[in-house]
């Protein structure tokens, strides 16, 4: 009998062993996944940033083609820029009234 009971408790010890491995195996892995995490996280940032400054050169550039554009409508017909001016604020002075 005192052979089974150092048996069991080699075997208990020798469980607590991988337990123990076990878990350092897993933390490991866990670090690691949160490593990748972490850099995809930073990678999806960068092109996030990268897409937005790309959307605000693209906007500013085509509302500085818009603002070319107006002016130069405005300078070859002034007469019809004076008119549709006066008409939009006739418009908004009849909507605002009521």
């Amino acid at each position: 009998m005192p052979t089974q009971s150092k048996t069991k408790a080699v075997e208990l010890d020798d469980l607590k062993d991988q337990f123990e491995a076990l878990r350092d195996d897993m933390k490991e892995m866990t670090e690691l996944i949160s490593a990748g995490v972490a850099e995809r996280a930073v990678t999806a940032k960068d092109k996030a940033v990268d897409a937005a400054a790309t959307l605000s050169t693209d906007a500013k550039k085509k509302a500085s083609q818009l603002h070319a554009d107006a002016e130069s409508a405005i300078t070859a017909n002034p007469l019809a820029a004076v008119a549709i001016c006066a008409g939009i604020g006739f418009l908004l002075g009849a909507v605002s009234r009521r």
